[in-house]
């Protein structure tokens, strides 16, 4: 679980900055490939918040064309998800960063 983020609170607006490492590809909830971005050292104010988050890459991202190790600032909210074990079929609170906006390169 993502502590840090549980502090913050949900439904609040923050502004982040965070390192992109990649773009990828997951399933979709209808079967066809959706992108993806993975950021790393997603920080707050100068302290990190998670390690990593994986968003889907709007036309915003993907418009930026960014190169691995690039910093980018945006502004997000924290939101819940549910993470699903597949193995037990028990599903898990964890929190993530849910629509990102105004994202612009350092």
């Amino acid at each position: 679980m993502r502590i840090k983020l549980k502090r913050l609170g949900i439904d609040k607006r923050y502004v982040f900055t965070a390192v992109f490492a990649r773009f990828g590809f997951m399933q979709s909830y209808k079967g066809y490939p959706l992108r993806t971005v993975l950021l790393r050292e997603i920080c707050l104010d100068g302290q990190i918040i998670t390690d990593h988050l994986w968003f889907t890459c709007g036309k915003r991202l993907a418009s930026m064309h960014l190169a691995p190790g690039e910093k980018i600032v945006f502004e997000a909210r924290v939101a819940i998800y549910y993470k699903y074990d597949i193995v037990t079929k028990e599903k898990e609170i964890d929190y993530k960063l849910a629509y990102p906006t105004k994202i612009k390169k350092i």
